[in-house]
């Protein structure tokens, strides 16, 4: 390498040239103005770098320039300093580093304190409130936010009071309670007109869609989020895009409406992983992992959760406990094993968290005590997270829990304002209920709704969970047809096993079954309540095993292997 006076003398010359370019590449500059080691070029070009890896999507070049001027407090004076760490701090969030984040927040409010600058210590309370929620520090993110306020309630309208009112609105969404949410995304709106502040707006706008979606209209708050996420669109603020695609994907998937909800999540996923918004590209899969699992598309469920656990940096955030009891929730409708540890794992970490993200692990496990006849066992968490559902504007979460409180015979009917499904079918009208999860796309709630009926719609019941694997629900079932008088029952699926011809799995063999029988992939979709593409790659890892081409071949040898018969077991 060069002496060091030649390789500094190396440095500042590309400077120079670069500095002289018709367009800047600030990247490069700020580059070699770290390498050259001048403190004083450090602070000049890395944070403008910063800022444009930001607007251009590239977080974690932005939050390399950002640390690299940071390092140097006195040459970038009080102002920029605290400016610079509330920039980070935003950056840090982004790329799933919360803890950093409200670290750098912290240091901003800080620097703005000793500044006396009160309008932007206000605005590093609330981005502080914010980084707080994440690391589910709730109480004192609400004293930085009651903080912020009274700092700038006394000054009149301004941006500050309307996006700290907007953080107002949010936490109480996060928390379901519509009233206080409506009523303070209301005030914000109105601070936000009176000083003209399109942030504040948006804001407001994606707020209120998402409290329509969680606990108010759905179908209006899908319409006011598609609005926002259009404008960000238009104004190419992949920040915003990704937030109303989130809210959108999240809250469409929590009021089950599927079709909005995958749409969203999958463009999140795409955004996130081309803008380095690391913490929205596990959160949008861990999402699509609870909606895989409710939509009986288990596989799907389970390629999704291990995406989320093999690239979340949190290991106890939203994103990992969502990703995980949707996994765990599988394993108790397969019976596989490791699915009630799981879910107590996930409702011990969720206890940290709001009761949004609590209460699938919560159902899960209670699910688990009663397939295996220990309803008492599921009073543990239920109990409690049910009240905390009763002190909600969620039907859903009303709905859920509500509904395993009464399968455990712990409530006789539905509460109220309950999710319909739930309620019809705590009421007694199963037959409605199952029209009902039919309607939303929700096979195993089908199922359990028609096993509260005759035996007819019960053999309907055990179709369906046959098709999905479901083997301790379908063993309730098929018990309590013979309790009946019928004799007759299908076959219980074959168990799963490691010794499969061909080294197949199990899910394979059952593919290849319906291609020996002719089905098309998109057959096969249908039956096994899986999407198309997971069919594809079944299809394509069937014949890479198999050794053929086509599925001629592939049924010829299905045949051989005795894989074109689905049947399996007697009956147990």
């Amino acid at each position: 390498g060069l002496p060091p006076a030649r390789r500094l003398g190396h440095h500042l010359r590309m400077l120079e040239l670069l500095e002289e370019a018709p367009t800047p590449d600030l990247a490069r500059i700020a580059h070699h103005a770290i390498q050259a080691g001048r403190s004083d070029l450090i602070v000049e070009h890395a944070p403008p770098a910063g800022d444009e890896a930001v607007s251009k999507g590239a977080r974690h070049e932005a939050v390399a320039f950002y640390r690299a001027a940071l390092r140097y407090p006195q040459a970038l004076g009080p102002e920029r300093t605290a400016q610079l760490h509330l920039k980070l701090g935003t950056e840090l969030r982004l790329t799933d580093r919360p803890q950093d984040s409200v670290a750098e927040f912290e240091l901003a409010v800080a620097g703005f304190r000793t500044l006396g600058d009160t309008e932007r210590l206000a605005e590093a309370l609330g981005q502080l409130q914010g980084g707080l929620w994440y690391v589910h520090r709730f109480e004192e993110g609400w004293e930085a936010m009651n903080e912020a306020l009274d700092l700038v309630q006394s000054l009149g309208p301004t941006e500050t009071l309307g996006y700290n009112l907007y953080r107002v609105a949010h936490h109480h969404m996060l928390s379901r309670h519509a009233s206080p949410a409506f009523d303070a995304v209301k005030e914000a709106r109105r601070v936000g007109e009176i000083v003209g502040s399109e942030r504040v707006m948006w804001l407001t706008g994606m707020t209120e869609g998402t409290i329509h979606i969680v606990v108010g209209d759905p179908d209006r708050g899908i319409e006011l989020l598609q609005e926002a996420l259009a404008s960000a669109e238009r104004d190419r603020n992949h920040t915003f895009a990704n937030i109303a695609l989130g809210m959108l994907g999240s809250g469409g998937g929590e009021a089950r409406r599927y079709e909005v909800a995958m749409k969203a999540l999958d463009r999140g996923v795409d955004l996130g992983l081309a803008t380095d918004q690391d913490s929205q590209v596990a959160y949008n899969r861990a999402w699509l992992a609870r909606v895989a699992f409710e939509q009986g598309r288990w596989d799907d469920a389970g390629s999704y959760a291990d995406l989320v656990e093999r690239t979340t940096l949190q290991r106890e955030g939203i994103a990992f406990i969502t990703a995980m009891s949707a996994i765990g929730r599988v394993r108790v409708r397969r019976g596989d094993p490791g699915g009630v540890s799981l879910l107590d794992e996930m409702a011990k970490l969720a206890e940290q968290h709001e009761l949004q993200h609590g209460w699938n692990a919560i159902c899960g496990r209670a699910e688990h005590f009663w397939l295996t006849e220990q309803p008492n066992a599921a009073a543990d968490r239920l109990v409690d997270a049910y009240q905390m559902a009763l002190g909600t504007d969620s039907a859903w979460a009303r709905g859920e829990l509500g509904f395993w409180m009464w399968r455990t015979g712990r409530i006789t009917g539905p509460p109220e304002g309950a999710a319909e499904p739930f309620a019809l079918q705590m009421s007694g009208d199963w037959e409605a209920a199952a029209e009902k999860w039919q309607e939303i796309g929700c096979p195993y709630e089908v199922a359990m709704a028609l096993a509260d009926g005759p035996p007819a719609a019960q053999l309907q019941a055990l179709d369906i969970l046959d098709r999905l694997g479901a083997r301790p629900l379908g063993d309730r079932v098929r018990s309590k047809l013979r309790s009946r008088g019928v004799d007759h029952l299908p076959p219980r699926p074959r168990g799963r096993t490691l010794a499969n011809p061909a080294g197949l799995t199990d899910r394979q063999l059952e593919v290849l079954s319906f291609v020996a029988e002719g089905h098309s992939n998109d057959e096969i979709a249908s039956r096994l309540y899986i999407s198309k593409k997971t069919v594809e790659h079944h299809v394509s890892a069937i014949f890479t095993k198999l050794g053929v081409s086509n599925r001629t071949e592939a049924a010829r040898i299905a045949a051989r292997l005795g894989a074109t018969n689905r049947g399996s077991e007697s009956p147990a």
